[in-house]
């Protein structure tokens, strides 16, 4: 923490303080940046995404919606969202189980968050393997 902030030379603790060394690194995700502890060197560093979390639990929330009856329309009126945004977020209800258990904790890959997953949500094929290949699990 101390090269990443910059400071320079060394201050005593106090009695009462216990100084550890990790190695952390520093991410900034959802317009947070966040102290990540690296367990050791050669494991990759990850940690749940708040965002993505949401998105592909309301996709499953809202696919259980239209499976009932509702229209994508009635399900945008009733969250206050477009019918684009809907329509986007629902094809995330279709990621294979075991993209989601990682996503769910924390281990997707660097660098796929919500607007990359939302953005090319139509790009996401329905063959669990190629998402697996296209999403970098």
């Amino acid at each position: 923490l101390r090269e990443a902030l910059q400071l320079e030379g060394t201050h005593p603790a106090p009695a009462n303080h216990v100084e550890v060394n990790l190695p952390v690194i520093f991410r900034r995700r959802s317009g947070e940046i966040r102290i990540l502890v690296k367990p050791d060197s050669d494991a990759p560093i990850s940690a749940p995404c708040p965002s993505l979390i949401k998105a592909i639990s309301r996709a499953q929330v809202w696919f259980a919606r239209l499976t009932s009856g509702e229209s994508i329309k009635q399900v945008a009126t009733a969250e206050g969202l477009t019918t684009s945004f809907v329509s986007r977020t629902i094809r995330l209800a279709f990621l294979a189980p075991d993209i989601v258990d990682s996503i769910f904790a924390g281990h997707q890959p660097e660098g796929l968050n919500t607007t990359h997953l939302l953005r090319d949500s139509h790009l996401l094929p329905m063959a669990r393997a190629d998402q697996r290949k296209l999403l970098g699990f």
